[in-house]
């Protein structure tokens, strides 16, 4: 009487995996392939907005007029090639503030109307001190020296 109680157990138990499986992994697609890409009027639809699969992409490139990274701030400028940075050791947190931050310097410094910095590869330099690379700023024959103080852990700007 025990044994057919466990192998009915058993059973249940392996149906019940093989149907969360299925509906897991197989319903959602053949219900989509029945439906095509339309929806009619009325129906609940189960396409998410960020999958561009089946969308055809805008022409145009996305230039944002701003992002407010903190309440108030909006941040305008923007690094042009961030490679070297990324295969570099500057920190996460010190990168993703990096433009912040220097935004604040150059509007204190009289640049506002800078918008786009680029990266002088050749000048990226790390050592056990700092990290330290040149920028060109748009519109101006200046550059910006940006250098990463490793034991202070702080940002220091300078116009060169």
């Amino acid at each position: 009487m025990r044994s057919n109680r466990k192998i009915m157990i058993l059973a249940l138990c392996t149906a019940m995996t093989f149907l969360g499986v299925y509906m897991q992994f197989f319903y959602g697609r053949e219900k989509a392939a029945d439906k095509g890409t339309g929806k009619e009027e009325g129906e609940m639809g189960t396409e998410r907005f960020y999958d561009y699969r089946q969308r055809e992409l805008p022409d145009t490139e996305h230039i944002p007029e701003g992002e407010a990274f903190t309440e108030g701030e909006r941040i305008e400028i923007y690094f042009e090639n961030t490679e070297v940075l990324d295969q570099g050791s500057l920190p996460l947190p010190v990168q993703a503030g990096l433009a912040g931050y220097t935004q604040k310097y150059l509007y204190r410094n009289g640049y506002t109307d800078v918008t786009e910095l680029y990266i002088e590869e050749e000048s990226y330099t790390e050592d056990a001190e700092k990290i330290m690379f040149r920028c060109y700023l748009d519109g101006h024959e200046e550059m910006l020296q940006i250098e990463y103080r490793l034991g202070e852990g702080r940002l220091c700007f300078l116009i060169l």
